[in-house]
């Protein structure tokens, strides 16, 4: 894809070979005299077909095939181009159809008169299709597209409409394009809605954390900006349909070499410099997948600012080139309460009495608080009148955990006639359980940390104790102990805590319990002291 001439072109380069089922040598072969045409094919569902097809403007034939060039006149259709190409979602293909006459004998069903063609024969066109996969990912294929990176999305007119800003193409007055209002961190789509995060140990006390993050747009805000940005848009020339002259808002595209994400990481400070992810994929449509190398610490600090909305770590911005000098960003949000994709999983059930029976069930690891429901009826894409039965709110979800109403119309005469039924969930709210995302974030065999102490007493140094006293036995919680006597009055243990217990503090962010037993010199269990310690040099004491 080039820039040529006023506007934009996508040359094809199609060569010539044999097919691989001939069976003859190529040498014996003639070629048969043939057309050829290319066409863009891709998903539409607006058409009748499914599909929508763009024919290739200019066909140029060499000696080794054919050079197929598709004109784009403007920014728009250049931009709509590299999107159809680089969307899998968007079904492209390429679609190379030869036509080629051909002679077929006909049947002898009479005498030889009857033949409308002497010869016995008839001219048939035969057409045949070969649909080529056409999709391209720029992260692979960044050189189809080398001419659009000094130029890709230049020359923007920013717009700003309710607090958000709308890039408007120059020479497509008409054309809007917008960013994300933000990305956020992403559940999973099949339930349960758990947090798109993995944690796995992969040694030397080192974890990975890979997380997912999807981009937000709420689509309410376009209803409001089309009126206004439509005063941007010059008059066009008098007698076209109102079609032409319609505001048309489109998501702006960016290549992944004009996206940057920078984020506060432990070690950065928290609330800045942001550091620059490098090896993070970053796409407008698709979102963020990026892998942190964290030391247990940095998970642990990591972990924590995920449901402290106060907490500035793991924060931070998407920054889009858009050329020209021109740059815009798109927030980073990770927390847990505020996260994308679903909540609820949604049943109904159709009644006797013309009401439907609807189900919400809370499909993720924490408790949800519903505070309020919209829910409204449509026939025939029109909205009607409802009646809700049943539905007691506000009221918190646990995980598993059902919310059940009826709902029908509320004129009695349509309760027997077709309807959709619609929920808005603006009022459900996550109340984050810490230590259920924990355990569907991270791998169980994650190892516990292990923390090593040193063990002394001065008890052997008093002759009077050391008279009564064999040896000190100190057992600590978790099963590892170490003993002491006159000989060995020093020693080292290595306690292993669990990862989860120090995230959440179970021990007191650094208590740990252990018994002292006192051994006499007849080897007898005099006594027994159950203590709390907290640092990492533990003096031990037979009182």
């Amino acid at each position: 894809m080039k820039k040529g001439g006023q506007g934009w072109n996508l040359e094809v380069r199609l060569e010539k070979y044999p097919a691989p089922g001939l069976s003859a040598p190529i040498w014996q072969l003639e070629e048969l005299v043939h057309e050829v045409s290319l066409t863009f094919r891709c998903r539409n569902r607006t058409s009748a077909t499914g599909y929508e097809l763009i024919p290739f403007n200019e066909l140029i034939r060499t000696e080794s095939g054919l050079n197929a060039v598709l004109n784009l006149r403007t920014l728009a259709e250049r931009d709509r181009l590299y999107h159809l190409l680089t969307d899998p979602a968007c079904g492209s293909e390429l679609v190379v159809s030869r036509t080629v006459e051909v002679a077929v004998p006909l049947k002898h069903t009479g005498p030889a008169s009857a033949y409308r063609e002497p010869s016995g024969f008839r001219k048939v066109c035969c057409s045949l299709e070969n649909p080529i996969p056409f999709y391209f990912p720029p992260e692979l294929h960044g050189y189809i597209f080398r001419d659009l990176k000094e130029d890709f999305q230049v020359g923007f007119l920013c717009r700003q409409v309710e607090g958000r800003t709308y890039y408007q193409d120059p020479e497509e007055p008409r054309v809007f394009y917008y960013l994300p209002d933000s990305f956020k961190l992403a559940r999973r789509t099949s339930p349960p809605y758990t947090p798109l995060i993995s944690v796995r140990f992969t040694g030397d006390e080192e974890v990975s954390l890979e997380y997912t993050a999807r981009p937000q747009v709420n689509r309410k805000r376009f209803k409001k900006a089309l009126k206004k940005l439509a005063a941007f848009v010059p008059p066009g020339p008098a007698g076209l349909p109102q079609e032409i002259n319609r505001v048309k808002l489109r998501p702006l595209l960016a290549e992944p070499g004009k996206l940057r994400l920078y984020m506060a990481l432990p070690g950065s400070g928290g609330t800045g410099p942001l550091t620059e992810r490098k090896g993070a994929y970053v796409d407008l449509r698709v979102g963020i997948r990026d892998r942190l190398a964290l030391s247990v610490r940095e998970l642990r600090e990591f972990f924590e600012a995920l449901y402290r909305p106060e907490a500035s770590l793991f924060q931070g911005r998407v920054g889009v080139e858009l050329g020209k000098g021109q740059k815009a960003a798109v927030p980073f949000i990770a927390r847990l309460e505020d996260m994308a994709g679903r909540l609820l999983e949604y049943k109904e059930r159709e009644t006797p009495s013309g009401s439907r029976e609807i189900s919400l069930r809370n499909r993720i690891e924490s408790p949800l608080q519903i505070k309020g429901l919209t829910v409204n009826l449509f026939r025939k894409q029109e909205k009607i009148d409802s009646e809700l039965r049943g539905l007691s709110l506000p009221r918190v979800l646990d995980p598993g955990q059902e919310l059940h109403f009826f709902v029908r119309p509320g004129d009695p005469e349509a309760w027997n006639e077709a309807f959709k039924v619609r929920i808005w969930l603006e009022n459900v709210e996550v109340l984050p359980d810490p230590e259920a995302v924990w355990d569907s974030i991270v791998d169980p065999r994650l190892p516990p940390e292990p923390r090593t102490l040193s063990v002394k007493t001065f008890l052997f140094g008093d002759e009077e104790a050391a008279a009564r006293i064999s040896e000190l036995i100190i057992e600590f919680e978790g099963g590892n102990s170490v003993e002491l006597s006159r000989k060995c009055s020093a020693a080292t243990v290595t306690l292993n805590v669990p990862l989860k217990d120090q995230v959440f503090c179970r021990s007191n962010c650094g208590e740990y319990q252990y018994t002292v037993k006192i051994v006499d010199k007849k080897g007898q269990i005099t006594g027994v002291l159950k203590k709390t310690g907290t640092e990492d040099l533990l003096i031990v004491e037979a009182v």
